[in-house]
């Protein structure tokens, strides 16, 4: 899977805007080390993040991410499953010094609940706004609450179902793609 078109696409496509572009490594409370590139623009207000090789790690699928903080959506894309998981962003308010930091331990642990109902793109557009719609196109869109996780069962919920990386955000969910779309 190349995922250089697309970041060409992206520098491209905020050519004009305040657009930077940073490398992040994460580790999160288990030691597991993620590779991050964080694409940012604060007149933008958007974020896109590039998740590294997460493939070592059990049941933890690769994603590209956006974040439009105009409209409060982000979107976690799974390119080698076809699905974007649309949800009101948890991390609003994240300063944007925090991705210019190359190592954090710092990560917000989240579980996503899946509403079972395909969204068109016409539905993504109107919940999420353009950006997103755009990013999504083409997809399985399915979008999911966000809550956060304050309890340390997250080993057992990760053995049982999927997890997903984004900047300073890890987000677990029990569902799959085949119980969506199959």
């Amino acid at each position: 899977m190349s995922i250089l078109p697309l970041i060409v696409l992206a520098v491209l496509a905020s050519a004009d805007a305040a657009l930077k572009v940073n490398h992040l490594t994460q580790m999160d409370d288990r030691g597991r080390v993620v590779e991050l590139d964080v694409m940012h623009d604060e007149e933008d207000q958007t974020i896109i993040t590039v998740v590294g090789d997460v493939s070592k790690y059990e049941n933890t699928d690769q994603t590209i991410n956006l974040h439009d903080l105009k409209t409060g959506y982000g979107v976690l894309k799974n390119i080698n499953e076809k699905l974007c998981t649309i949800t009101k962003t948890p991390m609003k308010n994240i300063p944007f010094w925090k991705f210019e930091q190359g190592f954090t331990t710092e990560i917000h642990k989240h579980d996503l609940t899946y509403i079972r109902k395909q969204m068109t793109n016409k539905d993504v557009l109107e919940l999420a706004g353009p950006k997103i719609a755009e990013f999504c196109k083409d997809y399985y869109s399915f979008q999911a609450t966000v809550t956060p996780k304050r309890s340390v069962k997250a080993v057992t919920l990760v053995e049982q179902g999927r997890e997903m990386w984004c900047v300073i955000s890890h987000c677990l969910t029990t569902n799959s793609v085949a119980d969506l779309v199959g």
